[in-house]
């Protein structure tokens, strides 16, 4: 994979993140995600910073920009499953090079990569299952969907 820069250096403004040749797609403020329909369609993707609204964040739609990200909601279950696997998701955490997102919410953590050219791989979500048998997201791995739209994360200085 090709290096991508550490959290210190990604960019702060939406122009940046194009001029790197990413793909956005506008997210409301104060949300997750993107509202409007068919916004995971190559064709519906901002490649000009001028077409998101005022106060809006912003989200890299991660088929069209050769990325894909590592996405933790339970740090814990996430070492265990990749140490099954002899992944040491600290070491990846705590590379140097590493790109990481930091939500702020602990026990969280995102880890962006880039993919080789033209490839987007079909996102996976790991489930476990509680004591009381409710069942969880603990790790997704974010790329495209099955139909080959995008998906999604939300970039710095965007909020929800």
């Amino acid at each position: 994979m090709m290096n991508m820069p550490s959290l210190t250096s990604l960019p702060v403004s939406f122009d940046s993140y194009i001029r790197r040749g990413w793909s956005l797609v506008a997210i409301p403020p104060m949300t997750k995600g993107p509202r409007t329909k068919d916004w995971n369609l190559k064709e519906n993707v901002i490649t000009n910073s001028s077409l998101i609204p005022n106060g809006f964040g912003v989200g890299l739609a991660h088929a069209y920009s050769g990325t894909m990200a590592l996405d933790i909601d339970n740090l814990d279950d996430s070492i265990a499953y990749l140490a099954g696997h002899g992944i040491d998701l600290i070491a990846l955490l705590n590379a140097p090079d590493a790109v990481t997102i930091d939500s702020g919410n602990g026990g969280h953590a995102k880890l962006l990569y880039a993919m080789p050219f033209g490839l987007a791989l079909n996102s996976k979500k790991l489930i476990n299952t509680r004591t009381d048998g409710s069942r969880y997201d603990f790790m997704d791995f974010r790329c495209a969907n099955s139909n080959g739209t995008t998906q999604q994360c939300i970039l710095p200085p965007s909020i929800h």
